[in-house]
């Protein structure tokens, strides 16, 4: 204790309060610059150069991280600073100069028009038949003159009153200022995540069956939020056209991967994804022209029945559609993933389809069951090796390999989705009979072939999933690798 005492400060209640007072001013007051300028850098330089999503990510993680760490060293430096202070005065001015610069940078997230200004997006529109939506960040006293005078008929604010301290006020001064004008003002508070937004989404809905002329929809810099009310816009309106420089609205189509793995396009407007951080799903569903979320998340598992029941509860307030097709990898059923390949196939799309992560094995199935319509072996699933030896994959639905144990026929081979044999060696020996009667015990078809016949590309070709041995490894991945590729 001693020790980090004298790395840091000597501890008691009050040195502590005084620590974390220092800290949070000089965190607030950094991290508010560092919003401002070096994020805002990032990404716009990010944006620019088409950098990848987790690229972006990952920088700014690290200078926010960068952050957290130099706010606390210099806030270990200002309090030993302020103990080693003799005078009152000389104390009572530390905090005065603290205080501040903590209230101006406070009174800057105030004044959310000079906040927008590092932010500056222009306009963007959705024409309904009745009206035309114009989305932006949050106007001042001012800019509500202009939009009066633009011929705007109505201001839509989504603020929430939780976005504390700075949305509540800003509800109240736009509320008084929107009267002052004189132009219609409507509050619909939307605050994704944390509220389901059923009552918001209702709200707009209604605008779009009865407003008429020009409104004006904005959140706080006109981001997330209005992307929101452009969706539902296009999702409960029969003629919509676009116009503006509608930037800010992300398109899965643009991305190759999200935080938990890649995006892999199975066919035009269908693409299988992670599982999407909040912020994922909410930038790049909820606010896209994706119509179908299909999910493959096993509701047996408490942590995937949460996001299941999140899922269910949410899309349908985006006029979403949600499927459930629990796929699980252990034990490995190709029929069952073929038979959900099969039902997505009839889905409409744009769709997404999901598990948590895409790399592994259930990646693998969906993916290679998709482009060949039969069953499929992951190959994931083989990289543990037998007793007597490794399999080798020779096609998306063919393993060849040593001969198994009795008991791997049904731990090993069944267990990972086998539900062939493909037995190339002397079929009237004893030890050949003898595999046979445990691999039919462990729910595998055994049939005999001759390693060059036909007969075996034939019936490997055709559908099924196959293990294939009984002749020299070398021999069989010599015959069988290219005309099964």
């Amino acid at each position: 204790m001693k020790k980090i005492e004298q790395l840091l400060f000597k501890f008691s209640i009050k040195n502590i309060v005084l620590f974390f007072t220092i800290w949070f001013c000089i965190g607030f007051s950094t991290g508010t610059l560092l919003l401002l300028y070096p994020v805002h850098w990032i990404t716009d330089y990010a944006e620019i150069n088409k950098w990848q999503n987790s690229t972006e990510n990952i920088l700014i993680k690290i200078v926010i991280i960068l952050l957290v760490v130099l706010s606390f060293m210099l806030s270990v430096r200002l309090l030993r600073a302020l103990l080693n202070m003799i005078t009152a005065a000389a104390k009572i001015g530390f905090f005065v100069i603290l205080i501040s610069i903590t209230s101006f940078f406070l009174w800057l997230w105030f004044n959310p028009d000079l906040m927008s200004r590092t932010n500056q997006q222009k306009i963007s529109s959705e024409s309904t038949v009745n009206a035309e939506f114009f989305f932006g960040s949050y106007p001042s006293e001012s800019k509500l003159y202009d939009l009066k005078e633009d011929g705007y008929t109505l201001v839509v604010s989504l603020l929430h009153p939780a976005v504390v301290p700075f949305e509540p006020k800003m509800i109240a001064d736009e509320e008084k200022a929107a009267a002052k004008v004189g132009i219609r003002y409507i509050h619909i508070p939307m605050l994704p995540w944390v509220s389901d937004n059923l009552d918001a989404i209702n709200k707009i809905k209604d605008l779009i069956k009865t407003e008429k002329g020009k409104i004006f929809v904005h959140c706080y810099l006109g981001k997330d939020r209005v992307n929101v009310v452009k969706n539902i816009i296009k999702n409960n309106n029969g003629i919509i056209e676009k116009s503006g420089d509608n930037k800010e609205s992300r398109k899965i189509d643009e991305k190759t991967k999200l935080e938990r793995g890649e995006i892999i396009k199975l066919e035009p407007d269908v693409y299988f994804i992670p599982y999407p951080t909040d912020e994922e799903y909410f930038g790049f569903i909820l606010t896209s022209p994706i119509k179908q979320v299909v999910s493959l998340l096993n509701p047996d598992n408490i942590d995937d029945l949460k996001l299941i029941e999140n899922e269910k509860k949410l899309l349908p307030q985006y006029q979403i559609n949600f499927h459930l097709f629990p796929l699980k990898t252990e034990p490995y059923d190709p029929d069952t993933v073929l038979n959900i390949i099969q039902q997505i196939k009839k889905i409409p799309h744009p769709m997404v389809v999901h598990g948590f992560f895409t790399k592994g094995a259930m990646g693998e199935a969906i993916q290679l069951t998709y482009k060949s319509q039969k069953q499929s072996l992951p190959p994931s699933l083989f990289s543990e090796a037998m007793k007597n030896g490794s399999a080798v994959v020779l096609s998306s639905n063919s393993v060849a390999g040593n001969m198994p144990l009795d008991s791997e026929f049904k731990s090993y081979l069944y267990f990972r989705g086998v539900r062939n044999i493909a037995f190339t060696g002397d079929s009237k020996s004893k030890a050949a009979v003898k595999l046979k009667k445990e691999a039919e015990k462990a729910g595998l078809e055994w049939q005999n072939f001759n390693l060059n016949d036909k007969a075996l590309i034939d019936a490997v070709k055709t559908s099924g999933t196959w293990y294939i041995f009984g002749s020299p490894m070398d021999e069989i991945q010599k015959t069988l690798t290219e005309i099964l590729k």
